[in-house]
């Protein structure tokens, strides 16, 4: 009888123990099912939510590479379109003025998908061409010498300097009027004028340095494309298509001239400089601010690089 009790406890204790673990089993497998199906509840629920994140910030980071790489981008459309361009030299010569400015472009670079080459001298200043008439406002020129087969359009970085709207001088307003012409010469003999009238597709290098200065721009075919940090210093690139494309180039000739039909006096630069008088006997000395005259001019045209949009092969 004992013997029955002792074997019957063991296997009941054995039953039980068995009965436990599956309990614990199945309460671990609820509450996991629970946890999972939470978990995935909650994706469901904000699968909405989540998919717009995820999109907006690819759109985000596509459109962060697309602007970034813009310029290359619009270097490959003009390169598929079959597009070349060759920077024309100004020639040692015609290098007769220099710019000093921080973040000036030099160099081969591309400005607004067009390759030009800019010099620079001795000193890494910007070197480029000035054309200014006389003080008498008497036509001066000068010539590019510029082979180039096959041309369709040529792109000119310039600017100009005493682009004034208003001489102080004697009153008379330059806005407006012709300061200048481009003129291209093709191995056919033929030839191409592009006036270049102030305010049009001309303007002055620093429009917010001097309040007479122009720095509207009111025709389609000069457009900015370097502007300081500042906002003080520019240049812009004017676009000339050429006639009965493609030609063969073999000259850029620059003419200065302010075309006014009223008598004209140049415009005057200055300095003030502070001066300390000595008077005759005992007195005591005064300062005295004078302006000296630094330059005198009609309006200059500047040319900082140039170049030739080649036909398609």
């Amino acid at each position: 009888m004992g013997r029955r009790s002792v074997v019957a406890r063991y296997a009941e204790g054995f039953a039980v123990n068995i009965l436990s673990n599956v309990v614990w089993q199945i309460l671990l497998a609820v509450i996991s099912a629970l946890g999972i199906s939470a978990v995935v509840g909650f994706l469901i629920r904000n699968l909405a939510w989540t998919l717009g994140a995820a999109f907006a910030t690819a759109c985000l980071g596509l459109g962060l590479i697309v602007w970034a790489q813009s310029k290359r981008l619009g270097r490959l459309q003009r390169l598929l379109r079959g597009e070349t361009y060759v920077p024309v030299e100004l020639g040692g010569d015609n290098l007769n003025w220099v710019w000093d400015h921080p973040g000036l472009p030099k160099g081969k670079i591309w400005l607004r998908g067009i390759l030009f080459d800019i010099k620079t001298d001795v000193q890494s200043r910007l070197a480029g061409m000035m054309v200014a008439p006389s003080e008498n406002n008497e036509l001066r020129s000068r010539d590019i010498q510029a082979e180039v087969k096959n041309v369709e359009a040529i792109y000119i970085l310039l600017n100009t300097a005493f682009g004034l709207r208003v001489n102080p001088v004697d009153n008379v307003e330059w806005e407006g009027e012709c300061i200048g012409t481009i003129r291209l010469t093709f191995r056919d003999g033929s030839g191409h004028e592009t006036p270049l009238v102030l305010g049009q597709n001309i303007r002055d290098w620093a429009p917010g340095n001097q309040p007479y200065a122009v720095f509207r721009l009111r025709g389609p075919s000069t457009v900015n494309v370097w502007t300081s940090a500042d906002g003080h210093s520019s240049f812009d690139m004017l676009q000339i298509e050429v006639p009965n494309a493609p030609a063969d180039l073999m000259r850029i000739s620059v003419f200065a001239k302010l075309e006014c039909s009223l008598p004209v006096r140049p415009a005057t630069l200055a300095a003030l400089q502070a001066q300390v008088l000595q008077p005759e006997g005992n007195g005591e000395p005064s300062p005295q601010i004078a302006a000296t005259v630094i330059e005198r001019s009609f309006p200059q045209i500047h040319i900082l690089g140039i170049s030739c949009q080649i036909a398609r092969a």
